[in-house]
């Protein structure tokens, strides 16, 4: 993170990253914007928050055009919300770049067996790295995440079906 400061105490501090999103303002495509300053996307107890909610699936795909060339790289992303009673999509298109990381769990780290998972997001932030590319960085509590580097955004929250018992 580059924006998103955790403190010496381990908690984040949101206002110097919240601040710096008001000096980018204009830089962000508005759906960006409306998404990044959002304080429930980042609250602990939003039910539309990303804290604590879980990967589902992270896909990439190529966009072809009229010609049948690849055109363009689409990364869509879907998060079972943190109070697992919905889905939260996030769509990034013109994606120009993007990085994914995954440590792999060890028992001598965590002092434990647990399944090859990511956990849940710990933390996330939208900043600008270079003119007129946007980029969302995502990082898990088990040591995974990813960057992305985008020029546009889509994010929709959907209903979950209850499970039966």
């Amino acid at each position: 993170m580059k924006r998103l400061v955790q403190r010496d105490d381990g908690v984040w501090d949101f206002v110097p990253y919240f601040a710096y999103l008001e000096t980018i303002r204009g830089q962000l495509p508005a759906p960006v914007h409306a998404f990044a300053t959002d304080e429930a996307h980042y609250s602990f107890s939003s039910p539309t928050s990303l804290h604590d909610a879980s990967l589902k699936s992270l896909v990439i795909r190529e966009i072809e055009g009229d010609d049948g060339r690849r055109t363009s790289i689409v990364v869509e992303t879907c998060y079972l919300g943190p109070q697992g009673d919905r889905d939260i999509h996030i769509t990034y298109g013109g994606v120009v770049g993007y990085d994914l990381h995954y440590a792999e769990v060890r028992p001598e780290t965590h002092g434990y067996r647990r399944p090859p998972v990511h956990g849940d997001i710990i933390a996330h932030e939208i900043r600008i790295d270079r003119p007129g590319i946007v980029t969302h960085e995502i990082h898990f509590a088990d040591g995974a995440g990813f960057t992305i580097h985008f020029t546009s955004f889509e994010h929709k929250v959907t209903a979950v079906a209850p499970a039966r018992p």
